[in-house]
């Protein structure tokens, strides 16, 4: 997603430069090819495109849910007779 950004400002940048080289001289105007890169990884973080998968190890479910994942079940007491007197 950045590289067409990146490449629609760069055109821009230089066609400033080539309709008002006093006005939007390139060497002064390098900066906002920084800013845009800034924003676009902003929106991407936003958006959802670069943040860990939902699904990864040690993450809790969102929504609430706080059942497993792997659709086991906690019970109480323990599981084959483990744990009882005698």
């Amino acid at each position: 997603m950045i590289w067409p950004l990146l490449l629609i400002t760069l055109g821009i940048l230089f066609l400033l430069n080539n309709i008002a080289p006093e006005r939007f001289e390139f060497g002064r105007m390098w900066p906002v090819i920084l800013i845009v890169i800034g924003l676009v990884k902003i929106l991407e973080y936003f958006n959802g495109s670069e943040r860990p998968d939902v699904d990864a190890p040690g993450r809790r479910p969102q929504g609430g849910d706080t059942r497993a994942q792997d659709g086991a079940t906690r019970t109480d007491a323990p599981a084959g007779g483990e744990g009882e007197d005698g």
